[in-house]
Order: structure tokens, then sequence, then C-alpha cells
């Protein structure tokens, strides 16, 4: 199985972290669609950690799930260390100018980066 979608599940940030764990060993997966859950910061710095180890996940949505700015450090930094992640959906949070710039950061360092999508983020 290379694409899984669990949008609109209720996730929320235990299981975000049990994703994540699986994610830092799976070698097959390259698409995962997390978007309209609840995973919130503490999910989202879960999947910091899987993003700077995975070495085959290309695409994360994590579209509309409530992550602010709190994990801007781990999961927004991570980026700067995965050279295989190319789109990350994180629109529709509650992500402000710090999360963004330092998102901004991360794809500075990150030369293979593809997409991003940060629109309906409180920015400004």
């Amino acid at each position: 199985m290379t694409n899984l979608s669990l949008s609109l599940n209720n996730v929320d940030a235990s299981g975000a972290a049990s994703l994540s764990d699986a994610i830092k060993v799976n070698t097959v997966l390259t698409n995962l669609n997390l978007r309209g859950n609840n995973i919130g910061d503490a999910g989202a710095s879960s999947f910091s950690d899987a993003i700077k180890v995975n070495t085959v996940l290309t695409n994360l949505n994590l579209l509309g799930n409530n992550i602010g700015d709190s994990c801007k450090a781990s999961l927004f930094d991570a980026i700067k260390f995965n050279t295989v992640l190319t789109n990350l959906f994180v629109s529709s949070n509650n992500i402000f100018y710090p999360g963004a710039a330092s998102f901004c950061d991360g794809i500075k360092v990150n030369i293979t980066w593809f997409s991003e999508n940060l629109y309906l983020n409180p920015i400004l």
C-alpha cells in the first residue's frame, strides 16, 4: 500500500503519535492524507520525528488539523533534514507569521522541496 487516506476520521494527537511511529520504519507508504482531523500541535510534533528519518514519504496532508505555531520548531525544522518529502499541506490551520517564517527557513535548506500550502492560515 503506497497511499493511505484517513481524512475526516477524528484522528487526534494520540493517533498521530501511533501513525508517526509506523512512518519512522515505513518503507512503502508515499502518500498520507490526514486532512480534517484534530491532531493539533502535539500530533504535528510527533510527525516531525518521523519526517526526519523516513526515506519514502513524499506527500503529507495535514490540512485543517488545528496546528498552531507551538509546533513550528519541530515540524517545520524537520523538513531541513528530509530530502524525500516534497509536498506538505498545512492549509487551514492556526499558523501565524512565526510559524510561516520557520517553514520558509526549512525550505531554504531543503533543495528538493517542491510545494507547500500555507493558505487560509492567519499569517499576517
